[in-house]
This record gives structure tokens, sequence and C-alpha cells, in this order.
């Protein structure tokens, strides 16, 4: 790990101003020994989503879980440092030891590290969007349904402005696009016809 901020100061970024990462001792060994003095902050994310976990395990009456996700939320999300600060606080005079004891030992322990309120789930959100992109949830439930929708995307943008994005030796160039679907209007017509005139072409665009 030190091998990485090492390459990540001398080739790429040099000395960042404020560095943010989650709480693996790894990252905190080769933060202090490449990056020394160097300001963090801890991923708000990672700490709530552990102590949601917590507040699930032991609490069992769901009026007072219900209040004790609110005020976790709130420890991350009140405008006022103050305010995150006694949400933490009062939770821990209602969830009992084994949530007290990691609300002193991972958030008000790194308090410092954690009142900018910042958060490096960006990508992790980025591909849960896209498993449920491909999901039946989202109506995209296989692969090949990706591949309609693109072709249907495709052939709007043809139909809208022409072929001028279609090379000029494809098969599709010289085509009358807006005769044909006229005269298959049938979903299932406008598809044989891709794949009938130009099926590499079609797998290419999926």
């Amino acid at each position: 790990m030190d091998a990485v901020f090492q390459t990540l100061q001398g080739a790429l970024y040099g000395v960042p101003k404020l560095i943010q990462c989650d709480g693996s001792n790894a990252l905190a060994a080769a933060r202090e020994t490449v990056f020394a003095g160097v300001r963090y902050q801890l991923c708000k994310f990672h700490k709530l989503k552990n102590l949601m976990k917590r507040l699930r395990h032991h609490l069992h009456d769901p009026k007072l879980l219900k209040r004790c996700h609110r005020l976790a939320k709130h420890i991350f999300s009140n405008r006022w440092v103050s305010s995150r600060k006694k949400a933490a606080q009062t939770l821990q005079h209602l969830a009992g030891e084994q949530v007290t004891a990691y609300i002193d030992e991972h958030i008000l322990n790194d308090w410092r590290n954690l009142t900018m309120s910042l958060t490096n789930n960006a990508s992790e959100r980025f591909n849960r969007k896209i498993e449920k992109a491909v999901s039946a949830r989202y109506g995209i439930p296989s692969v090949e349904s990706a591949r309609v929708i693109l072709r249907s995307v495709w052939l709007k943008d043809m139909l809208l402005h022409g072929q001028q994005h279609v090379e000029t030796t494809s098969e599709l160039r010289n085509i009358d696009l807006s005769r044909i679907c006229q005269e298959h209007v049938n979903t299932d017509n406008i598809l044989h016809f891709f794949h009938a005139y130009c099926s590499s072409l079609t797998e290419k665009l999926g």
C-alpha cells in the first residue's frame, strides 16, 4: 500500500490537501508513512452503514429502532457539527451498551476525521445502479433487452437526423428508413429488418 501512495504522490498528484478513505488499517499505515501531516476524512457512508447494521442487530423494538435510525442519519447529515455530535450522544443513551461502545470507538474517537461529513461511495453507488439497470425492476431483464433498446434509440436518431452517423460504405446508407419503418410498423418486423440487412452492425451496436 505504501508503494501505491508513493506512486500517487510522485507520478500523479503530488501532495494532496485532503485524503478521503475508509478505516482500513493498511490504508492508515500507508497514509501516515507517505502523507504524514495531511488531513484526512473517513467515509460517512461506511460509518453509517456499519452503525445501522449494529442497530438492527441489537434493537428489537420497531419504534425505538426507527428513532435510532433517524438519529444515526443525523450524525452525518445535520448542517451543524454540534447537532451531529448531540445526535450521536442521544443515540448512545437510547441504544444500549453494544451500540454505545461502537459509537465511542469508531465515531466519537474519530470525530475530527468525520466533521466534513464526506463520502467516497460514488463508485459503489454507480455500480449498484448498473446492476439495477439490467434487472427486471427497471424493465431491462437481460442483455438482449438492452440491445433492443439501444437499437431503438439508434433507429430514432436515424429517423430524426438522417443517416449522417452511418458510414458511407454501410448497407444502411442508401436505404429509405422512413419508408421501410412506415411499412413495417410491427416491432418484430423492424428488428427483423435490422438483423436481415446488417446483423454484424446491430451486434456491434449492442
